[in-house]
């Protein structure tokens, strides 16, 4: 089995909001990817590697009256943040789409909108501009979803920034979630026996 250490793609200085973000949906696999741990290289791992190294070339265009902004890194020096946004759409009324592009289908949608949030954070932090609108495209179904980015999420989203920096302080492995999902994790052989993969 093919294994790849998730080392290169962590900023060491901030906290990625991918690592944040995945906390909120397993600590344990956030722990994974914050220490570097080698994991398997599923054929799903690859799929969204490809898919993301095609689109994570910086660019910016008009598209459909609005400024669009593709691969765009941001960072919050308030939170020790740091993520890349795979578009941003600015519009002469005032509203700021962020766009979040997923392999699969439409699910995980609180994970996704706290995404989201943290990446808001980061672009408001940067720019002094809060955007209001999220969306989430997933390529298994060609569907997009659109949310607002209320207050209360981003304030969800700065906790959350807060609870895992505690934690990273803390070094020990953070608590697994036992649930089905742990079937395509790319660290369930870390977390699991085969035994008990069995029984999930």
């Amino acid at each position: 089995m093919t294994t790849v250490s998730y080392s290169s793609f962590v900023d060491h200085e901030f906290l990625s909001v991918h690592i944040v973000a995945e906390y909120a949906f397993c600590p344990r696999s956030a722990f994974n990817l914050l220490t570097g741990a080698e994991v398997a290289s599923t054929g799903s791992f690859r799929e969204g590697r490809v898919m993301h190294n095609r689109v994570d070339q910086p660019t910016e265009c008009t598209h459909r009256g609005a400024y669009v902004e593709r691969s765009l890194r941001v960072q919050s020096l308030v939170l020790g943040l740091v993520g890349v946004i795979d578009q941003v759409r600015s519009y002469t009324d005032g509203r700021v789409e962020v766009w979040e592009y997923k392999r699969g289908t439409q699910r995980d949608a609180h994970t996704h909108e706290l995404q989201i949030a943290l990446l808001s954070l980061c672009y408001r932090d940067e720019t002094g501009v809060t955007p209001n609108i999220g969306v989430v495209w997933t390529t298994g179904d060609r569907r997009s979803r659109r949310f607002n980015i209320a207050s209360t999420l981003l304030a969800e989203a700065e906790q959350l920034v807060q609870n895992v920096s505690l934690k990273r302080q803390q070094g020990t492995p953070w608590p697994r979630r036992p649930q089905s999902a742990c079937h395509g994790c790319i660290f369930r052989y870390d977390c699991w026996s085969e035994n008990e993969l069995s029984h999930l």
